[in-house]
């Protein structure tokens, strides 16, 4: 999935129909994985993530502990929304979660 993200730059649920994409997989042999003992070690308290690109221009690296979404590291509401419409969410749906505290239990029960 590493190769498909750097391929079409992000990841969605769709992702897994492009593995076998010839430039998804030409990317995939290239791709190396390690596990690092120390990343490990705080493992599930974070998920860390170390990745290094080497391109023709030279490289690249990030590392986070904790992906965005996660309870720790929650997407803020505009994201939220955002990611909510990326699902197919409508509008009216999103509403009434973002206002959830606000709503009567005789509002969303049918």
């Amino acid at each position: 999935m590493i190769a498909v993200a750097l391929v079409k730059k992000g990841f969605w649920l769709d992702s897994y129909s492009y593995i076998q994409d010839p430039e998804v997989t030409s990317v995939m042999k290239r791709v190396k994985v390690h596990e690092d003992a120390e990343m490990s070690k705080i493992y599930p308290e974070k998920l860390p993530v170390e990745i290094n690109v080497r391109t023709k221009n030279g490289k690249k690296s990030a590392y986070i502990e904790l992906p965005k979404g996660h309870a720790k590291r929650p997407l803020t509401n505009d994201e939220l929304i955002k990611k909510a419409i990326r699902l197919g969410l409508e509008q009216g749906t999103i509403e009434k979660v973002m206002n959830l505290e606000k709503i009567m239990v005789k509002e969303i029960v049918v």
